[in-house]
C-alpha cells in the first residue's frame, strides 16, 4: 500500500469540516451505535480468540524443532491492531454520515472527521506491517471509502455521502466477515478463516477428551479405583471447562458476524428509496446491539 490515498483523505478533512447539511436520512444514529459497538466487541472477541488457541498452541509447538512469539498467537498482535483501525475508521464514518444527517454542531462534524484522517493516517504509517490478506484489503477498501466521501461531501448532501460510500462501506464489513471465517449471503461458517482455523486447533488439541469422555460420560468408571475415579471425574470437569469456552467464542464470533451483517444491511438499506425495507432493516439492527454489547461485557476482562 501506499500513502498517497491516506494524504488525500487527511487533505479531506478540512472540506469535511465545514458543517452538517440536513439530508433527511433517518436512523445514523442506530448506524453509529451499532458501528461503535461492533468495533469494540470485535477487538476483544480477537484478543479472546488468542487466549482461547494458546493452550492447543502450546501443546502442538511440542512436536515442532522451532518455536517463536508469532507460532503463540492466531491472531498476531499486528493484526488485532489492524483491526482495530479499520474498524475505527468505519466508526469514525458512522458518526460524520450521523451528524450529517442531523445537524448536529460543526464542531462534532469536525471532530468525526479528524478522528477518521487520524485513523487512516495511522494505518498509512504502519503499511510495512504484513497482515492477514482479508485485513489487508479492509485497509485497502477503508482507503477508498474516505476518498468517496470527499468527493460525496462536496454536495452537502448526507444521502449522497452514503451511496456513493455504499460499495466501500460493504467492502470493508464484506472482507472483515470472511477474514472471521464466514461467507455467502447470509454468512455461513467457511473452511478458512479464524473460526475455521480455532476449531481446527481445538479438535487437534482435544482429540484424547473428546474420545475419552465420548457422550459426556467416563468409559469403564464402574472398574477404577478410588483415586482413579477422583482423577478421572477432575479430568471430566476440566474437559466440559474447555468445551463450554469453546462454545461460547463460537457464539460470540457468530453474533459478532450477525451484526456486522446487519450493519452493511442497513447501510444499503439507508441509501435505497423503500421506506418499508430500511425501516425493517434497522429494526434488525437495533435488535443486535444488544447481543453484541453483551459479548463486550462479557469479554471485557481480556
Amino acid at each position: 500500500m501506499t500513502q498517497a490515498p491516506y494524504l488525500g483523505l487527511l487533505t479531506a478533512v478540512a472540506v469535511l469540516a465545514g458543517g452538517c447539511a440536513n439530508a433527511g436520512l433517518q436512523n445514523t444514529d442506530a448506524l453509529q451505535q451499532a458501528m461503535h459497538a461492533d468495533h469494540k466487541a470485535a477487538v476483544r472477541v480477537l484478543r479472546r480468540a488468542n487466549i482461547e488457541d494458546t493452550p492447543y498452541r502450546i501443546e502442538d509447538g511440542v512436536t515442532r524443532s522451532a518455536f517463536g512469539a508469532a507460532d503463540l498467537s492466531l491472531v498476531a498482535p499486528a493484526d488485532v491492531a489492524a483491526w482495530d483501525k479499520v474498524l475505527g475508521a468505519l466508526d469514525d464514518y458512522c458518526a460524520a454520515l450521523d451528524c450529517l444527517a442531523s445537524q448536529k454542531a460543526s464542531t462534532d462534524f469536525a471532530t468525526a472527521s479528524a478522528g477518521l484522517g487520524a485513523t487512516l493516517n495511522a494505518l498509512a504509517k504502519a503499511q510495512g506491517v504484513a497482515t492477514d490478506d482479508k485485513v489487508s484489503v479492509a485497509e485497502t477498501a477503508v482507503i477508498g471509502l474516505g476518498s468517496l466521501v470527499l468527493q460525496a461531501r462536496a454536495q452537502s448532501d448526507a444521502l449522497s455521502v452514503a451511496r456513493k460510500a455504499d460499495p466501500g462501506f460493504q467492502a470493508v464489513i464484506g472482507s472483515l466477515i470472511e477474514a472471521l471465517g464466514f461467507e455467502g449471503d447470509p454468512p455461513v461458517p467457511s473452511s478458512h478463516g479464524l473460526l475455521a482455523s480455532y476449531d481446527s486447533d481445538f479438535s487437534a488439541g482435544t482429540a484424547a477428551e473428546a474420545k475419552k469422555f465420548k457422550g459426556d460420560s467416563i468409559s469403564g468408571f464402574a472398574s477404577l479405583g478410588p483415586d482413579q475415579k477422583r482423577a478421572s471425574i477432575q479430568e471430566l470437569q476440566a474437559w466440559l471447562k474447555a468445551r463450554q469456552g469453546h462454545d461460547e467464542f463460537v457464539s460470540s464470533v457468530k453474533t459478532l458476524v450477525s451484526a456486522l451483517d446487519k450493519v452493511r444491511r442497513a447501510h444499503a438499506a439507508l441509501c435505497g428509496s423503500d421506506a418499508e425495507k430500511a425501516s425493517a432493516a434497522f429494526a434488525q439492527l437495533q435488535a443486535e446491539i444488544k447481543g453484541v454489547k453483551e459479548i463486550y461485557d462479557e469479554l471485557k476482562q481480556d
